[in-house]
């Protein structure tokens, strides 16, 4: 009697804890598949693909292991009649239960692998683009969720950035949005990019004005090459920009301010008087 007792709270419970995995997933399921059709990603989301997977398998051991469990205590409690019943609607409940964790789990990734990069960068800025209409304030661009991801995932979009910059297709608001979004790069990504931009500017493919918004932003976007103007690297890249002959002279005059390390004075300067960092209130 007592293992009886024992028995079904734990069958129940099984069943249970299958059925609200299952809701569980469904109901994620749904949010980021809704989520994307409103073409808005969320970055909870784009950064747990592989919370999807453990959570996934860990559902899939515990629901094994309780299944396994069941039907032991199947075996040694229940009567020949019983065990025939109870044991077939075990299997076939946690198979199912199982198999439809497996399919919602194998959906769920394919979003993550597929939705979010089926848009190509173009349509992306595009979409930017549409929702802030011009770049009346550049920080208007974070009012985009789209924007937001190209932000914090620089690293991704870095090389379809430097191919939209080089398209003469796109116009300049559009290179200036897509250009903003790559400046979250570390300093040996973003000098690799600027350098990009620099030979995009001598075969005329960009403007002055695109050039230097992408390569010296607003210092509360990124000061890179401010803070490291002592770097090889940055003084031979600086070197290289202000004996270029497609950079406009007020640039040039500007790069000579960062190698003598003014440009980081005056940031200092802006900062104690509290007027920077602005970006990072206005991503938060």
């Amino acid at each position: 009697m007592l293992k009886r007792i024992i028995f079904y709270p734990i069958l129940v419970g099984h069943l249970l804890f299958s059925e609200i995995s299952l809701l569980y997933e469904k109901n994620k399921y749904n949010l980021i598949n809704q989520m994307y059709s409103n073409g808005e990603h969320s970055n909870y989301y784009l950064s747990s693909e592989s919370d999807t997977l453990l959570f996934i398998t860990m559902m899939l051991y515990v629901s094994l292991i309780s299944a396994c469990i069941l039907l032991i205590f199947t075996v040694i409690v229940l009567k020949r009649e019983e065990k025939i019943i109870i044991g077939f609607l075990l299997v076939l409940l946690s198979c199912f239960s199982i198999w439809k964790l497996i399919i919602l789990g194998k959906e769920e990734v394919s979003i993550y692998e597929n939705k979010f990069y089926e848009d190509d960068i173009n349509n992306k800025v595009a979409q930017i683009q549409e929702k802030i209409v011009d770049l009346t304030s550049i920080w208007d661009v974070f009012r985009s969720e789209i924007f937001k991801d190209l932000y914090e995932h620089p690293e991704v979009y870095l090389t379809d950035v430097i191919n939209l910059l080089s398209n003469a297709q796109v116009n300049d608001t559009q290179k200036t949005i897509a250009a903003l979004s790559v400046q979250n790069l570390s300093l040996p990504k973003f000098l690799f990019f600027a350098k990009q931009v620099l030979n995009l500017r001598e075969e005329n493919k960009i403007s002055a004005k695109v050039f230097s918004i992408a390569v010296f932003p607003p210092y509360d976007w990124n000061i890179k090459l401010q803070e490291n103007y002592t770097n090889k690297t940055v003084i031979e890249f600086l070197s290289i920009v202000k004996s270029s002959s497609t950079v406009d002279k007020e640039t040039q005059e500007y790069v000579e301010k960062i190698i003598t390390g003014k440009a980081l004075e005056d940031i200092h300067q802006l900062t104690e008087m509290g007027q920077l960092p602005i970006l990072k209130s206005i991503v938060k």
